[in-house]
């Protein structure tokens, strides 16, 4: 049993959705980018959009601490998403490139 399991009536109740689930995190990067340019998808809410011009902070997800992406680096992300629910957020990307 785990701290979100509720007893009513004798009966053990699991929460519906993800919470009271353990959960597993891959790896990832933390990354700051700056000098930032941000194309948003035809149709995407600006209120939940990244903006450019700013420093944005994100996160890829990465199945080993390779040494990929490297301090001082242009890159380009391409397909980049946040969804998440009261157990977290998960990150994604369609693309890395990296720019000379």
């Amino acid at each position: 049993m785990n701290a979100y399991t509720i007893i009513r009536n004798g009966k053990r109740l699991h929460p519906s959705g993800s919470l009271g689930h353990d959960r597993t995190f891959p790896a990832n990067y933390a990354i700051l980018l700056v000098q930032t340019t941000v194309q948003n998808e035809k149709g995407a809410n600006p209120a939940y959009s990244f903006a450019g011009g700013t420093p944005l902070r994100i996160f890829i997800n990465h199945t080993k601490n390779d040494g990929f992406l490297k301090k001082g680096m242009r890159i380009a992300v391409y397909g980049y998403t946040v969804r998440g629910d009261e157990g977290g957020n998960w990150y994604a990307y369609r693309k890395i490139s990296l720019l000379h």
